[in-house]
């Protein structure tokens, strides 16, 4: 497989001085200790997911989070998947079209790195500017793809109206059925 999930990565991104109610060895360690980039192919890119902040007050903050990726970058990381929140049950998350956004942006431009945006991109205008506005370098839809299995159809209808779609054969339906009539 081309991904390799790394358990460690998640449960440190994840120990926020707001989160953590224990107090041992494992929780006092600050550093992240990554899957080697050396032990993956050549071709095989690294991404980590990060929640650049939780929202609460005291907490994890978009700084925290450029440092962490300043060092994940350094350790061969080759994109930070930007998500939020859910680490603490008093987070006041402002949930909104782009809200996390930001994020991604703030770490493109502070640490150096590629970003992935994520967070109710439900349309494909308005992930096509995300990319095109340099906030993020890739846009990673989640529950949208769920909820609409066709969107990459629709996105190629709504973007590329007069040029040839990349889906042929007897997949072509759904860029039929996206089409205005």
């Amino acid at each position: 497989s081309a991904f390799r999930v790394a358990p460690p990565v998640e449960q440190s991104m994840r120990s926020t001085p707001s989160s953590l109610s224990r107090r041992d060895a494992f929780t006092e360690s600050s550093r992240v200790h990554p899957p080697s980039a050396q032990s993956l192919p050549e071709d095989v890119p690294l991404f980590v997911r990060l929640s650049c902040t939780d929202w609460a007050e005291g907490g994890w903050t978009l700084d925290d989070s450029v440092k962490a990726s300043r060092l994940l970058r350094e350790e061969g990381v080759d994109l930070i998947d930007c998500s939020t929140g859910g680490a603490t049950r008093n987070a006041e998350i402002p949930v909104g079209p782009d809200y996390q956004v930001p994020f991604a942006e703030g770490i493109r431009r502070g640490a150096g790195i590629p970003t992935g945006a994520v967070g109710l991109i439900t349309e494909p205008a308005q992930a096509n500017a995300i990319i095109a506005d340099g906030r993020a370098d890739l846009v990673l839809l989640g529950r949208q793809l769920l909820r609409e299995p066709h969107w990459p159809a629709r996105a190629w209808v709504e973007l590329k109206p007069d040029t040839s779609s990349p889906i042929t054969g007897k997949y072509g339906y759904a860029l039929r059925e996206t089409r205005p009539r």
